[in-house]
C-alpha cells in the first residue's frame, strides 16, 4: 500500500526501524467469504479471474453445480471463436452469464486470497491485463482504466441479475445477496449431509432403461422430500445449524438400523439409508482416546515443539493418510469405505495401541483409571479361590502348615503359587513348599508333594526354579511366574493345607506372603471375581461401540472366552509381555523415565490378565462398529 506518511530510521545490521505510519487500513469482512482458510482454498490466476471461487459459491451455499447445468459442446467449430467467447459465443455464456458476476464479487481479493494484492493497494488485477505490453501484447491493448477494480471485459460483479452497488463491499453485498436466496436453506442441508451421514447426496437417475432405475429414482425422491422438510425446519429454526444437525441424526435415514425385506429387490434403493460413516483418522484418534485413554503414536509427555499433542493419526502425517486423510493440496476427498491399506493401518494401530492402553491405566491409581474401574491385574477371569497367607521366616528353617479353608465344587481347576515380595541387593523373599494337600469332609482327596512340582506342573522349569538342599521342596522367588498346577476334583474340597517355611531377602526372620490361588475355565461368569470382569467388559464395550453392540449380540460372550483361554495360556509363557511368543510391548514410550527394572514392573501380569485385556482391547479396535459411527 501507499503511505505518504511512512519513516524508517536506518538501524545497524537491520534494514530500518519503523517510526512513523498512517492508520490501519479498513478490509472488508463477509464471514466465511473473506476467510483466508476459504480464499486460499480457492486460490485464482489471471485467466481464471475468480470463476473457480464462484463455482464453489454456488455449489456450496446454493446447491447449484454449474459446471452441470448445461452440456459441454464437443464441437470444435463452435469453440473455435476466440473473440473474448465468455461474452460472446453461446457454447460459453449459457455457463458463464451466472458465473462472471459471482466472480465479480470477489475482485478486490488476489489470487492467493489477499485483499487487493497488487502495487499500491489500489486493486487485485492482473498485471498482464493491466500492461499487456509486458507480457507480449500491444501498448495500449487493454480495457483497463485506472481505478478500475474488475475487468472491463467480463459481466460487472452481482448475483441473480443484480448488481453490486458499491464494489468496494461487493463481497459483503454478495453475502446478503446469499443468505436472501431461497435456494441456500437446501443447499445447506445438502452441504453437511455427506459430512454427517458419510454418503453422497443421491442424485437423479438419467437413464430410464437402466434396470435399476425404479429403485435409483424411489431413493432419490424419498431424499428430497427429506431434504425439504429438513430445510423447512432449517429455517423455521433461524438457520441454527446446530438444529439443522439434530434433525439430521434424529432422522430415521440416519438412525435405522435393520431392514425387514419382503418380496422384491431393494439393496441398491436402501444402500445409504442407516449405512453408517467411517470414521476419518482424526475422529479416530480423538475417539480412541476418549475411550482408551490413548493415541496412537502419542508419548508420555507433551512435544514442547508442537503446540498440540502429535500422534500417527493426526494432521498429515503418512500414516493419517494411508488411512483416507486430506492434505488439503493433493488429496481433497475422504476415503468413504475401507480399503486393504486402511484395514492394515487399524491393525496396526490395535497390535501397538492395545498392550499400551492396558499397561498405562492398569498402572494407575484405582480412582484415575479410565478402563479398569472394577477390576485390576490379579482379578482373574477363572478364579474361583484367592487367598494370601503369611509363612514365616526362621532360621532353623522348621516347616510349618498352614491352614486355608475354602469350599470348591468338583471340577477341573489350576492351583497358582506366588510369591508377593521383593528383590534387593541381599537377594529375594523365597518360600519353600514341602507339599500341598486338600481336604474334604475330613478325608485327603489331592496332594502335590514340592519336589514334585516340576514334573506336575503346567509349565516348563529349568533346574534352577527348585532346590532340593535336604528340604525336599519347591522354591518359589518373588518375582518369579506362579507356579500353576493342575487340581482334579471329584468331590471337591473343604480345606487346603500348605507345608512350608519361608526366607525374607533380609533375613530378618520375618512372614513372606505367598499368593494362593484356584481357577477354572468352566463357569467363571458365576464367581465373584467373573461377574466383576463380565461387568468391566460390558461397560467397555458400552462405551467403545455404543449402538454397534446391538448388533453383535455374542461378542460379549465371545470376549469372555477370550479372557479366559488368554489368561491361562499367558502364564504358561510366564508373567510378563516379553515372556510372549509374539514379543513385547512398547512401554518405552510410556515410561521414557524409567529404568528397564523398573518399566519390567508396569508389564509384571501374573495371572494372564494383562495380556488378555490386550487381545479384547485389540478385538475392541478392530471392530466395525469402532471404526465406523454407526
Amino acid at each position: 500500500l501507499v503511505d505518504d506518511e511512512f519513516r524508517c530510521e536506518s538501524v545497524p545490521m537491520f534494514d530500518c526501524e519503523v517510526v512513523q505510519h498512517s492508520g490501519y487500513v479498513s478490509r472488508p469482512h463477509a464471514g466465511l467469504l473473506t476467510e483466508p482458510a476459504w480464499l486460499s482454498r480457492y486460490p485464482s490466476t489471471d485467466t481464471n479471474r475468480n470463476r473457480a471461487r464462484a463455482r464453489w459459491t454456488y455449489l456450496h451455499f446454493l446447491g447449484l453445480d454449474i459446471e452441470k447445468s448445461a452440456p459441454r459442446t464437443t464441437d470444435a467449430e463452435a469453440l473455435a471463436d476466440t473473440n473474448n467467447p465468455t461474452m460472446k459465443n453461446p457454447a460459453c455464456t449459457v455457463c458463464h452469464e451466472r458465473l462472471d458476476p459471482v466472480a465479480g464479487a470477489y475482485q478486490n481479493f488476489g489470487d492467493s486470497g489477499h485483499y487487493r494484492d497488487q502495487w499500491g493497494g489500489r486493486d487485485s488485477l492482473s498485471d498482464s491485463y493491466k500492461f499487456p505490453q509486458n507480457y507480449g501484447g500491444e501498448p495500449g491493448d487493454t480495457f483497463y482504466v485506472e481505478g478500475d477494480t474488475w475487468y472491463r471485459d467480463m459481466r460487472s460483479p452481482g448475483l441473480n441479475a443484480e448488481l453490486v452497488s458499491d464494489h468496494r463491499f461487493s463481497l459483503q453485498w454478495l453475502g446478503n445477496a446469499l443468505a436472501d436466496d431461497p435456494r441456500l436453506p437446501m443447499a445447506t442441508v445438502k452441504f453437511w449431509w455427506p459430512a454427517i451421514m458419510g454418503a453422497d447426496v443421491i442424485l437423479a437417475p438419467e437413464n430410464e432403461n437402466d434396470p435399476d432405475h425404479s429403485q435409483r429414482s424411489r431413493s432419490f425422491n424419498t431424499q428430497q422430500a427429506l431434504f425439504t422438510r429438513l430445510a423447512e425446519k432449517f429455517i423455521a429454526s433461524n438457520y441454527r445449524v446446530r438444529d439443522l444437525f439434530a434433525e439430521i441424526v434424529m432422522s430415521d435415514w440416519f438412525r435405522v438400523s435393520a431392514f425387514r425385506l419382503e418380496g422384491e429387490d431393494r439393496s441398491i434403493e436402501l444402500a445409504t439409508v442407516g449405512a453408517g460413516r467411517l470414521l476419518s483418522p482424526e475422529e479416530l484418534d480423538r475417539k480412541t482416546e476418549a475411550v482408551f485413554g490413548r493415541r496412537w503414536g502419542k508419548g508420555e509427555r507433551p512435544d514442547k515443539w508442537s503446540i498440540e499433542q502429535r500422534s500417527h493419526l493426526k494432521g498429515e502425517s503418512e500414516v493419517a493418510i494411508s488411512y483416507g486423510g486430506i492434505n488439503s493440496f493433493s488429496i481433497k476427498t475422504r476415503a468413504r469405505s475401507l480399503t486393504a491399506l486402511m484395514s492394515n493401518v487399524v491393525e496396526a494401530q490395535a497390535r501397538e495401541l492395545a498392550c499400551q492402553a492396558v499397561i498405562w491405566d492398569m498402572n494407575l491409581p484405582p480412582d484415575k483409571r479410565k478402563l479398569f474401574t472394577a477390576v485390576d491385574r490379579h482379578t482373574s477371569v477363572n478364579t474361583v479361590y484367592s487367598n494370601s497367607v503369611n509363612i514365616e521366616s526362621n532360621e532353623a528353617a522348621t516347616f510349618q502348615e498352614y491352614t486355608l479353608p475354602t469350599t470348591i465344587h468338583s471340577g477341573s481347576y489350576t492351583l497358582s503359587l506366588g510369591v508377593d515380595g521383593e528383590c534387593d541387593r541381599h537377594g529375594c523373599d523365597e518360600v519353600f513348599v514341602a507339599d500341598v494337600s486338600a481336604y474334604y469332609g475330613g478325608e485327603l482327596v489331592w496332594r502335590a508333594e514340592g519336589e514334585q512340582f516340576p514334573y506336575l506342573s503346567l509349565q516348563t522349569w529349568d533346574g534352577d526354579y527348585y532346590v532340593t538342599g535336604g528340604r525336599d521342596a519347591w522354591m518359589q522367588r518373588a518375582w518369579m511366574r506362579d507356579v500353576l498346577l493342575p487340581l482334579e476334583l471329584r468331590n471337591g474340597v473343604d480345606k487346603l493345607v500348605i507345608k512350608a517355611v519361608g526366607f525374607d531377602s533380609k533375613r530378618s526372620n520375618t512372614s513372606v506372603p505367598l499368593n494362593v490361588k484356584i481357577n477354572t475355565l468352566a463357569n467363571f461368569s458365576t464367581v465373584e471375581e467373573g461377574r466383576l470382569i463380565a461387568q468391566q467388559l460390558e461397560s467397555i464395550l458400552s462405551n467403545s461401540l455404543g449402538s454397534a453392540l446391538g448388533n453383535d449380540s455374542q461378542l460379549k460372550d465371545t470376549l469372555l472366552e477370550v479372557l479366559a483361554a488368554r489368561s491361562v495360556e499367558s502364564v504358561r509363557y510366564g508373567e510378563y509381555f516379553w515372556s510372549l511368543p509374539e514379543g513385547d510391548c512398547n512401554t518405552w514410550a510410556l515410561y521414557s523415565d524409567l529404568s528397564d527394572e523398573e518399566r519390567s514392573y508396569k508389564e509384571w501380569d501374573p495371572n494372564g490378565m494383562m495380556r488378555a485385556w490386550t487381545n479384547v482391547f485389540h478385538i475392541i479396535m478392530t471392530h466395525p462398529g469402532f471404526i465406523h459411527d454407526l
